[in-house]
């Protein structure tokens, strides 16, 4: 009898385990404004790793890349020589056909023009090539006809080593740039081509691309442009932000899921308790 009462008490406390991880999975993490709604993949760096935690588009690190500590936890510092991270292109990202947002924050080291912090694709100025693209100076969204391209009058380069924060949204009829200085109030910032830029959806895909972080392929027609500087929180959703949205994100807030380090916090403080019992 006491074997079987011993039994039933292990189940009992196992199940109970399992039930709270359950609810920390589910309820992990801040959100006022539900930022988490329609987030394709999630690339935090939190844990020293370039896993997706909202999706399974898991990347790979090339060349220099460093774990750092980031804007939130950790982050990833690029060399400017050869760093970069690989996306492969998957079927959950074609959805940004409809329209999307694409953000990230960054702290720039050295700057010259056009190294990419998010792209998926190549070149600028050069033709239809790229899906997306968040570089230092030039933006871009594209459609079968259209490469809509623009900048953002210099918002991501203005304080070096400082971090800015940067947003890019599709909702079938424009393409806005959004900017942000820490603790600052986000911008669109105005240039010569128009930002909002008008562009017709549905956008490309370019499902021959991985989306990469750190670099921007055949910038300016011929030059890989590799980033000097550190990145943090990239994330890509299936739809347009508000402004609301990216103001929220822009003063710190983060889409709700579990973030790997604070959930093995929590879960080894509470096994430990759970055999302790």
């Amino acid at each position: 009898m006491q074997g079987g009462n011993q039994m039933r008490v292990r189940v009992l406390t196992i199940g109970l385990f399992l039930a709270i991880v359950v609810c920390l999975f589910i309820g992990d993490g801040i959100s006022y404004a539900k930022l988490e709604d329609g987030l394709i993949s999630a690339w935090t760096f939190d844990d020293g790793s370039v896993n997706d935690f909202a999706g399974e588009n898991h990347g790979e690190i090339k060349g220099g890349v460093e774990v750092v500590d980031g804007k939130f936890e950790k982050g990833l510092s690029f060399d400017g020589k050869d760093g970069h991270v690989i996306i492969p292109h998957d079927k959950s990202m074609e959805v940004i056909a409809d329209g999307y947002s694409v953000s990230a924050w960054f702290l720039p080291r050295a700057i010259t023009t056009g190294e990419g912090i998010v792209t998926k694709g190549e070149g600028s100025g050069w033709g239809i090539k790229y899906a997306f693209k968040i570089t230092i100076d030039w933006w871009g969204v594209s459609n079968k006809t259209v490469e809509g391209y623009f900048n953002t009058s210099g918002a991501l380069k203005e304080k070096p080593n400082k971090w800015v924060f940067a947003c890019l949204t599709a909702d079938g009829k424009q393409a806005v740039g959004y900017s942000a200085g820490e603790n600052d109030k986000v911008e669109i910032r105005p240039n010569g081509r128009g930002n909002p830029h008008i562009i017709a959806g549905p956008y490309l895909i370019e499902a021959d691309f991985p989306i990469e972080i750190g670099v921007a392929r055949l910038q300016g027609g011929n030059v890989d442009a590799f980033v000097d500087g550190i990145i943090d929180e990239v994330y890509l959703w299936d739809r347009a932000l508000t402004e609301e949205e990216v103001g929220l994100l822009a003063q710190g807030e983060r889409p709700n899921f579990p973030r790997p380090v604070e959930l093995a916090g929590k879960l080894s403080t509470l096994w430990g308790t759970i055999k302790n019992q």
